[in-house]
């Protein structure tokens, strides 16, 4: 489902034009590097959790090779679609994938 990371990117944007007043190719080039960006975290973070059965959520921030506000966003993207089931644990939440 696009239209969560649509709506997320949009937003993103947005902000970024108002702080720095462009609307520009650079600019929708570097909106669809950031959709790239977080759906190959949520790629990554669909392989890690096939490898592990739940993972804390801050585990999971942790393994994935981007920044933590880019984890987080693939993770967003993938509750969106419905992908993953968040449990709430003595020490935080965890999450899974949704079978």
């Amino acid at each position: 489902m696009l239209g969560f990371g649509v709506a997320c990117g949009d937003i993103i944007v947005s902000i970024f034009h108002k702080i720095n007043g462009k609307n520009d190719i650079a600019s929708k080039r570097r909106r669809f590097n950031m959709f790239h960006t977080i759906g190959e975290a949520a790629g990554e973070i669909w392989r890690i959790l096939q490898d592990e059965e739940s993972l804390s959520l801050s585990a999971v921030v942790r393994r994935v090779k981007k920044p933590q506000a880019v984890a987080y966003m693939g993770i967003g993207w993938l509750a969106r679609e419905e992908k993953l089931v968040f449990t709430e644990t003595n020490r935080g939440m965890s999450i899974s994938l949704k079978k």
